[in-house]
């Protein structure tokens, strides 16, 4: 265990020597004649127990003069006393000043010399009376001059144990000071790492909205024509065997349409190709006002186009087509300032059992080319005259 110290502070040899013989066995003691010395002897080497004494001049005997006064050692700390520090590791510093005032204001320097480290500090008093007016300068307990070396062992001991608390209490005191740091720390820690795993997320989570723009666009582009903004050929075809497939398995009808812009050739002579582009631009945009959800528009080639429409008989098939026929001739298209009138003629037809794409694609374009022959701008049905 930590070896003790025992520091006195009198000019009577015999207390000192009686503070000596009653310290626990192992213990260092030092005496200091003054204040002045003692200070300087506690600024080298902390003190463990001070006793300090009230007035010089006692008689001879020191703290056991007056032997018919009761003994007493008055703690003022209501705790209950630890294990005495008997084996020798305890330290007893034992201060004795010249006046009362002298005590009080040694007490005061030492308690700011240390003022967060255990150190017990005690009062050597005549009476208790005596000592009344220095306790409150910060005396841990009062010691009778009439204590016999029996209760004065007892009292030292007694002082240990209250040190031996308080040094344990700055102990559980620093270990819950210290693990309220490291809590603090791994808080703090943990929301660093929170904060820089939310912005790691939020960089992922826009990094996947980007991408997934990104894939729309090249879907897009891939499955898209570029100028009329409807299905390309591709995607159209793939479509038509889809919606064939499904309709033979629901066993519901399916209707196609095929269009074509009358005169076109004539469009692009008279007012140039840039002309033809926003015709076909323009036509795809009304085409797409006319369909359902769930109805497909593509580019079939050049200026001809295929309606696909699940669910849908030729005879309604018929009717969108003519509703689309009438919003083109009944509003002109526009290019650089002029009017352009565009027309185009369709032709529908039903889907077939066992029928390929390219069968139905056929059967539509047979009745287009009628209605081109009746005079173009009109709806020709498959099968019907």
């Amino acid at each position: 265990m930590k070896k003790r110290s025992i520091l006195s502070v009198s000019d009577d040899d015999l207390l000192f020597d009686r503070v000596r013989e009653a310290a626990p066995p192992g213990c260092e003691c030092v005496l200091a004649s003054d204040c002045s010395a003692a200070l300087e002897i506690a600024r080298e080497s902390k003190p463990d127990l001070v006793i300090v004494a009230l007035e010089q001049g006692r008689p001879s005997g020191g703290l056991a003069v007056g032997a018919s006064v009761p003994s007493a050692l008055a703690s003022f700390d209501s705790g209950e006393g630890l294990a005495a520090a008997g084996d020798g590791s305890a330290a007893v510093s034992v201060l004795v000043a010249r006046e009362a005032l002298g005590a009080e204001g040694l007490c005061r320097s030492l308690r700011r010399l240390y003022p967060r480290s255990p150190l017990q500090v005690v009062l050597s008093a005549p009476t208790l009376s005596n000592a009344a007016r220095a306790l409150p300068a910060g005396f841990d307990a009062v010691l009778l001059d009439a204590a016999s070396p029996e209760h004065l062992k007892l009292e030292l001991r007694a002082a240990f144990q209250r040190l031996a608390r308080e040094e344990l209490m700055c102990k559980e005191r620093e270990f819950y000071s210290g693990a309220v740091r490291r809590e603090e720390n791994l808080s703090s820690q943990l929301l660093d790492e929170f904060l820089a795993l939310k912005e790691t997320l939020a960089a992922i989570t826009a990094a996947k909205r980007s991408l997934e723009t990104t894939n729309r666009r090249l879907e897009r582009a891939a499955t898209r024509d570029a100028l009329s903004g409807l299905l390309n050929r591709q995607s159209l075809f793939e479509r038509i065997r889809h919606e064939m497939r499904r309709a033979d398995a629901e066993e519901a009808p399916l209707s196609g349409i095929l269009v074509d812009i009358d005169h076109f050739k004539d469009i692009n002579d008279s007012y140039g190709h840039l002309a033809g582009d926003a015709v076909i631009k323009e036509l795809g945009r009304r085409m797409l006002l006319h369909l359902r959800k769930g109805d497909y528009a593509g580019r079939y080639g050049g200026e001809e186009f295929f309606l696909v429409l699940p669910g849908t008989d030729r005879q309604r098939a018929s009717l969108t087509a003519e509703r689309i026929r009438e919003s083109l001739v009944a509003t002109p298209f526009e290019f650089g300032g002029q009017l352009l009138l565009v027309s185009a003629s369709f032709g529908v037809a039903e889907h077939q059992g066992a029928e390929s794409g390219e069968g139905l694609i056929e059967r539509a374009d047979k009745a287009m080319y009628r209605a081109k022959q009746l005079g173009r701008n009109r709806v020709c049905i498959d099968g019907q005259d």
